[in-house]
This record gives structure tokens, sequence and C-alpha cells, in this order.
């Protein structure tokens, strides 16, 4: 006999014909009616997000939050020519990782996001206070680029912790929390 190898529940799917984790299905289909889903996020939205989609979310977040998305400026990064990603940038919401580089395909992390839906509430006139260090055990795994942003979003309860006190900045994150925690900015702070 063979052996059999695990599979991945079905799950649900989402309104646009995505597949989606069934926790995540009714909140999915509110930010994809909320116009908050940019295209190239693929149809399983289980999939971890990339650096590249996040900022396409970014961009979409700050136009439904109404903000005007501006021209795209000549690519200051030699590793992609994305106009999304080009916007994205110019706008201030995401910054290379250096040498001149994006990482396009990379996985976002979880303090990345953090600081990315950051800029677009700065961009839309928000502040954004200075912290000394978050109150997450975890403080000392965190970038200090990042602190900031790390406590004003777990203090509006749009990126929390994972659990014991930890906020597991160097994490993964995937396409439905992509979209559910750009959801719950829309609902909080437009």
């Amino acid at each position: 006999t063979q052996p059999t190898t695990p599979t991945q529940p079905a799950g649900s799917t989402a309104s646009n014909g995505a597949q989606v984790s069934g926790w995540a299905k009714d909140r999915v289909n509110v930010a994809l009616s909320n116009n908050l889903a940019p295209a190239g996020l693929g149809n399983d939205y289980r999939g971890n997000i990339t650096r590249g989609q996040f900022a396409a979310t970014a961009v979409k977040l700050y136009q439904a939050m109404g903000g005007q998305a501006g021209a795209t400026g000549a690519s200051s990064f030699t590793d992609t020519t994305d106009p999304v990603i080009l916007q994205a940038a110019d706008m201030g919401f995401v910054s290379g990782v250096g040498g001149g580089k994006f990482s396009p395909d990379a996985l976002v992390t979880r303090e990345q996001a953090a600081v990315m839906l950051s800029s677009v509430y700065t961009k839309l006139g928000g502040e954004i206070p200075a912290v000394a260090a978050t109150s997450f055990a975890d403080d000392g795994d965190m970038a200090g680029w990042a602190r900031n942003a790390v406590a004003f979003m777990n203090s509006k309860e749009i990126i929390t912790g994972v659990g014991n006190n930890n906020f597991s900045p160097k994490g993964d994150a995937s396409i439905e929390q992509a979209l559910l925690i750009s959801l719950k900015m829309f609902e909080t702070l437009k």
C-alpha cells in the first residue's frame, strides 16, 4: 500500500472565488466589498503574503480610506519595476531592504506589515506616537524602526499579539490575515 499524504482542509471560498480559511471567510468578503484586495493575490488567500503583494494592499487601503494615489516615478529599486510597488514607495508606504533592492517576492514580516500600515495612516494625516519599547515579551526581537508602528497598531487592536504576550515580529502573515488587518484599519481609523 502507498502511504497517505496529509491534505490541507478545503477551507471556504470567498466571494471572488479565492480559497480562504473558514474562520476568515466572512471578514475577507467584507474586505473584498470595500475594495481592499489588490490584483495579483492569487486564488488561495491561506498562503503567506509577499512584500510586493502587501505593498499593493497598502495602496488599496490608502485609496479606500480616501487618499489619492499619485503618479509613479522612476524605479529606485534594481529588482522590481512593478508600478504598484513603485507607487507605494513614492508614497512612503514601503522602503527597500538595502543595496537598492526591494525583494518583492520575500515574505512580509509582521513588523514590516505594521510599519507599512502605519505609513498609510501618517500619509492620511495621522500621527504615530514614539515609544521606547512595546509591552510584548519579545520586544527585544523587534527592529527599532518598527517599535512605534507595532505599539500603535497593537493599541488600536489592528495587529495584535500571537499569544503568550508575544508579537512575533519576524513571523509571516497570510494573505487573508493581511486583508483582515487592512479591513480592521479601514473600519477603525477612517
